[in-house]
């Protein structure tokens, strides 16, 4: 997900790309991947994600969040 405040991307993106460094990724490997999202992945906020589930009928509960990931639990209401 994107943070609320745009300022925040590129730092937690560089704590990413320092964690997949850390864990034996190269950076360009890292890269490629990044490229090859930038066509299909459309990251919104977090609050976005949560209004749009909402709106189509889920109770929605925030579990887990790392940096710019999240995973929900949603129910159909």
């Amino acid at each position: 997900v994107l943070p609320e405040d745009p300022a925040l991307v590129a730092p937690f993106q560089e704590v990413l790309w320092e964690e997949k460094i850390d864990n034996g990724y190269e950076s360009g490997e890292i890269a490629a991947k990044a490229r090859s999202l930038r066509g299909v992945l459309r990251p919104v906020t977090a609050e976005s994600v949560e209004r749009d589930l909402r709106d189509a009928g889920f109770t929605v509960s925030r579990f887990w969040q790392h940096l710019l990931f999240v995973g929900w639990l949603c129910t159909k209401n």
